[in-house]
């Protein structure tokens, strides 16, 4: 990770082969160290953790010279085009589709993410670039509503423009989505694109996949016919299958602005939550279909791949995938380590399969709150829980079955309120760093809106689940309305908190650098007070927010006042 950061932070080309061939002089050399130590262990204990010192920095030298070649082979930046500066250009290319970035109804252009799989004879250092496009909807023989399907060779005729290495975001006038791009491994744009031919259709999987999506649309629809139920069936496929730009469909203007500002935004983007219900509600199914333990989990994590490439496969969903494939393989073949080790052993797959996620916002938000959750939530649950036990001089056999249940609600108040402590704490850090916003009362809407969420995506998967089977339609209708009747008040209660005076400020960090060095100084707060057992007493709390608000004092700007 060191030396994915140390490649990031380099302004300049990196020469591969140098940092590779480093690299491995360094793990020999560690390796010889540790040879030598084997030899001296016995004879010189003194030289003995020398050499033990030297071969682990040796290492840790050669993994950070390898992770900074991996950044820069992943960058792919093109040495000419950043030294001449060259200037954006008319190109002919063939673009290999991989992410579609859905439109919304009435726009008459789409865009997305792909690869150049073919150029012009004077444009062939192109081939093989990521590239963000955009193109007209309507060419000749297809109706104005089309848009690609990832998989497809689409030949396209538009405008290609250089990407900087890093944009600067912070300038007047600059573009946000340009750092996204970048964070992304995206070098060029290619905009104002004409599509003069399909080279390649796509696979059968991705029409399946695309006509599967289409489905699940139209029931999460049904029932909520009336134009105040289409509204809320915008909500609802936002919600469920991640289509953002639902949001704002049949008479829902300002429903985006309204989320970012109550800080419940994250709600609508495929990523822990849902994923973490869904895989809940599969595991449910298949236990009471009484399979085995190791068939669970295997037909479990092919069932919730199936859903996450339904909704698009986002970079986040795909993340919350393979953390909860880990933490189910986990829990369900009994492997040693828990929660932390399933976590940091899915953050590690999927940084040497995709290393520039780390500079995303997504990842670190999704693993700097999950993170949160096992390191501070969880144990604090646990120390409150036996610290403020109801009926604590009865034992627990004793207790009749309505103080069970009050035990029970309580614990279950207790786990929201520590659910919600952790998640702000790290919303407040990547809050102004990420969205431009300083939400100080998310932690209101956020204690009531994630278990709606809950059951609202637990409301969708039953709907998907009996729309499937002939003569069980109705059966979706009545879980859709239930759903919107839930989502019509998280709707209610997001706009309440939004009202409020101080609930969200234009802020941001300055210098830019100081957000993510204080999103990682949190997490190593918290991973201090998890080793020490600090949730037990009172700097369980008292460092974690401490550390907060003296990060939001020193460094966090407001860029408007707020109105008195």
């Amino acid at each position: 990770m060191a030396g994915l950061i140390a490649g990031y932070c380099w302004r300049g080309a990196l020469p591969v082969g140098g940092l590779l061939a480093g690299a491995v002089v360094s793990v020999m050399m560690a390796g010889a160290a540790v040879a030598a130590e084997c030899r001296t262990f016995n004879i010189q204990h003194r030289t003995s953790n020398v050499l033990t010192c030297c071969s682990l920095l040796l290492l840790a030298a050669g993994v950070a010279l390898a992770g900074m070649a991996r950044y820069e082979m992943e960058r792919g930046r093109l040495a000419e085009w950043d030294a001449l500066a060259l200037p954006a250009r008319e190109a002919r290319l063939v673009v290999e589709v991989s992410r579609v970035f859905v439109p919304k109804p009435g726009q008459d252009w789409v865009s997305g993410m792909g690869r150049v799989v073919g150029t012009e004879a004077h444009l062939r250092d192109v081939t093989g670039q990521r590239v963000y496009f955009s193109m007209a909807r309507a060419w000749p023989g297809v109706e104005s509503e089309w848009a690609p399907t990832p998989g497809e060779r689409l030949r396209v005729l538009g405008v290609l423009t250089p990407l900087p290495k890093h944009p600067d975001t912070m300038a007047e006038g600059a573009s946000p989505f340009d750092g996204y791009l970048a964070d992304s491994g995206v070098n060029f744009r290619f905009t104002r694109g004409l599509v003069e031919e399909r080279v390649t259709e796509a696979g059968w999987y991705q029409r399946w996949l695309e006509g599967m999506r289409g489905r699940f649309s139209r029931t999460l629809g049904a029932g909520l016919e009336t134009e105040r139920g289409r509204a809320l069936a915008g909500l609802y496929r936002a919600m469920v299958l991640g289509q953002k730009h639902e949001l704002e469909a049949a008479g829902g203007e300002g429903r985006k602005e309204l989320f970012l500002q109550s800080g419940t935004m994250h709600l609508f983007a495929i990523s822990g939550l849902h994923v973490g219900v869904i895989a809940l509600a599969i595991d449910c199914l298949l236990g009471v279909a009484r399979v085995p333990s190791a068939w669970r989990f295997l037909a479990g994590a092919g069932l919730l791949w199936l859903y996450v490439a339904i909704t698009g496969a986002s970079p986040s969903a795909v993340r919350a995938w393979v953390m909860a494939v880990f933490l189910m393989g986990a829990w369900r073949l009994r492997l040693p380590g828990g929660s932390l080790a399933a976590l940091t052993a899915s953050a590690v797959m999927v940084l040497l399969i995709r290393p520039l996620e780390l500079f995303t916002a997504s990842f670190q938000l999704s693993y700097g709150i999950v993170a949160a959750l096992l390191l501070l939530s969880v144990p604090l649950q646990e120390a409150l829980s036996a610290r403020w036990r109801l009926f604590a001089w009865l034992p627990a056999a004793a207790l009749a079955w309505w103080q069970r249940a009050f035990s029970g609600m309580w614990r279950f108040v207790l786990g929201l309120g520590c659910m919600g402590l952790a998640a702000t704490l790290v919303s407040m850090v990547a809050g102004p760093m990420f969205f431009g916003l300083f939400t100080p009362l998310a932690f209101l809407a956020n204690l009531v809106l994630v278990p709606l969420a809950g059951l609202v995506l637990t409301a969708g998967f039953m709907s998907l689940s009996l729309g499937l089977l002939p003569g069980l339609e109705w059966a979706s209708v009545v879980f859709n309305r239930a759903a919107g009747v839930v989502l019509w008040f998280m709707e209610a209660v997001a706009r309440w908190e939004a009202a409020l005076p101080g609930a969200f400020f234009a802020a941001e960090f300055r210098p830019a650098w100081a957000g993510p060095a204080l999103l990682g100084g949190l997490l190593a707060v918290l991973a201090l007070g998890y080793e020490r057992k600090w949730p037990a007493g009172w700097r369980g709390v008292a460092a974690p927010v401490g550390f907060v608000a003296l990060v939001l004092v020193l460094w966090m700007r407001f860029t408007t006042l707020p109105a008195s």
